[in-house]
């Protein structure tokens, strides 16, 4: 018998990765093979594991009497180039582009730093670790990107062209903006000023949620005013802050002293974005949208008038989302994932069917996808085993038999057993079954069918007699009269095994199934003698004696024992003088 064990590709189609070859052996050895080292060798060019059908764990498995095929299937790995994870020749640049917002200030006699702000825009890259090849590319988180309004900072004796500039989207199309303001020397003035601070969402095109209102004040005087309660208020609504050019831990702000714009505060805030996902709820999204369920169906065809149920396998597909804390509404975001899943559809071994065969004895193993899977299995009827003779003519004695499914292997079938009465069809040459779907022309030879017959397989046509007998060892007592004791009797059973024709009813010597007699015990014990009072016996033990096929025969013959007769020194017998009789031990 043989076995050979694959290693196959399912993202190449099915192609063979490695094999053990064929590995031989007698049905009922041991295989001598393990997985582990290919696998290990697979795993590390890149391969996933799917579905092991040969020793998943470790299990030792033995040849039998059929020829088998294992499979071990795999999907190549795939991996995500990120920023944090630059791989693959991949630059910094093709997976994340800065935006900016550059703000140049002109006309002050002490410059002023450019105020600058940056964001980032990233994506991934799915590359194929097997083969090194991209896989697919996802696109720029975010799409835009609002940068915040800046409030053009107060420099005494000093008039800004603008009041407040920037605010637009970048994008990684045009991921840069730049803007200047000119300020230009006013004429001091000592009349209260106007200021005011605006809280602006940069989520929603710098639209103002709040506002000081206008605040009055001396030139140069601290403005006084607390920004801590709209905060609060909106940090309550999801709201986060990005930038505060009002609350600055360097100085307080104060009034500057220009009487052409008012002077402009801006706090610049975003919507906070939170995970939901299974693990982190949220009562305003519906669990459907970040977990469901996904099914592969095997149905099974071919089977006339019989059917046989489909099997349905459930997984679970889970992801992340992004929730917007001010709408709460889902939007893309840094927390959003693909549909994944841990799980695997477990391979399914294919239902035997009486009378059917298929071409294949299981469904292999495959990963979860995100939408659901079908696959059938179809069912084709066996062939026929023809009875012929030596000349290939047909046996007319016996009908055709369909070919019997393998009882663990639905891919093959075996020849069915022929019964004739009282006769043995013996195959005159070995057929193999190639194609369980054809018919088979199969020589046989008819002769005498024989049986054995013993103890433990009576024939009520055969005598036990032919069979099975018992030997008498007997020891016979006489001449004790009424004291004379019962025959001692020792038995040995002889058996054996003889062969009946069931065609000619007769006993066949030295058939194929006789044996020689075989006896119980080998030895007739020892069999002493009974003590009788007042008799001798002429023989005071009966030795042992080896079994035989015969009877054996012992006689123990008792006497009365004689008496002591007193007599005197001339050896004359004294006169009434008592006769005692001897005593026997």
């Amino acid at each position: 018998m043989s076995v050979v064990v694959k290693y196959i590709d399912l993202d190449n189609n099915s192609a063979e990765l490695a094999s053990s070859e064929e590995l031989n052996g007698k049905a009922g050895e041991r295989i001598n093979y393990h997985t582990a080292e290919e696998v290990q060798k697979l795993t590390a060019a890149g391969y996933v594991l799917i579905n092991n059908s040969f020793d998943p764990n470790n299990e030792i498995h033995f040849f039998d009497e059929t020829s088998q095929e294992y499979k071990l299937t795999f999907k190549h790995g795939q991996e995500e180039v990120t920023a944090k994870n630059l791989k693959y020749d991949c630059q910094l640049n093709d997976v994340q582009l800065k935006g900016k917002q550059v703000v140049h200030y002109t006309g002050l006699e002490k410059d002023i730093p450019d105020n600058v702000v940056e964001v980032t825009f990233n994506r991934k890259i799915i590359y194929d670790k097997v083969t090194k090849q991209k896989v697919s590319l996802s696109a720029w988180q975010p799409e835009k990107y609002y940068l915040p309004l800046v409030a053009t900072p107060a420099v005494l004796d000093y008039t800004p062209d603008k009041a407040v500039i920037g605010g637009e989207a970048v994008t990684v199309q045009k991921p840069k903006h730049e803007y200047v303001v000119t300020y230009l020397p006013n004429k001091k003035n000592a009349r209260r000023q106007k200021a005011e601070i605006k809280f602006i969402d940069i989520d929603d095109s710098n639209q103002e949620l709040a506002s000081s209102g206008e605040l009055k004040g001396k030139p140069g005087k601290e403005i006084s005013y607390s920004t801590t309660e709209i905060l609060k208020e909106l940090t309550d609504k999801g709201y986060e802050v990005v930038t505060n050019d009002f609350d600055s831990n360097d100085q307080k702000p104060v009034f500057g002293n220009s009487r052409d714009y008012i002077q402009t505060f801006i706090i610049a805030l975003r919507h906070k974005k939170q995970a939901v996902n299974s693990d982190h709820l949220s009562s305003e999204i519906d669990h459907r949208l970040y977990e469901k369920e996904v099914h592969r169906r095997i149905t099974f065809s071919g089977l006339n008038g019989q059917q046989l149920d489909d099997i349905v396998q459930t997984a679970v597909l889970k992801r992340s989302l992004t929730m917007d804390m001010v709408t709460k509404k889902i939007i893309p975001g840094e927390y959003t994932s693909q549909w994944q899943s841990t799980e695997t559809y477990p391979s399914v071994a294919v239902p035997v069917v009486a009378g059917y065969h298929t071409k294949t004895k299981e469904v292999v193993a495959c990963p979860v996808i995100e939408k659901d899977i079908s696959e059938e299995v179809k069912y084709y009827a066996n062939g026929y085993l023809i009875p012929v003779d030596a000349n290939h003519n047909k046996l007319s004695e016996i009908d055709k038999k369909q070919l019997i499914t393998n009882s663990i292997d639905p891919t093959k079938a075996i020849f069915p057993k022929l019964e004739l009465e009282n006769v043995v069809l013996k195959p005159i040459k070995e057929v193999k079954i190639e194609d369980p779907g054809r018919d088979y022309e199969v020589p046989y030879l008819l002769v005498h069918k024989y049986i054995a017959v013993d103890e433990k397989h009576p024939k009520k046509e055969v005598s036990p007699a032919y069979y099975r007998r018992i030997v008498t060892a007997r020891v016979h007592y006489q001449g004790a009269g009424a004291l004379t004791p019962a025959d001692a009797e020792q038995t040995v059973t002889w058996t054996r095994t003889v062969t009946y024709d069931e065609v000619s009813r007769e006993i066949i010597d030295n058939g194929m199934y006789t044996t020689k007699w075989l006896a119980d015990k080998d030895i007739f014990e020892a069999t002493p003698t009974p003590v009788i009072k007042g008799f001798c016996a002429d023989i005071g033990l009966i030795g042992e004696h080896p079994v035989t096929e015969t009877d054996l025969m012992a006689t123990v013959t008792y006497a009365p024992v004689g008496k002591m007769i007193p007599i005197d020194e001339h050896g004359n017998e004294i006169k009434n003088a008592m006769r005692s009789p001897y005593i026997n031990v």
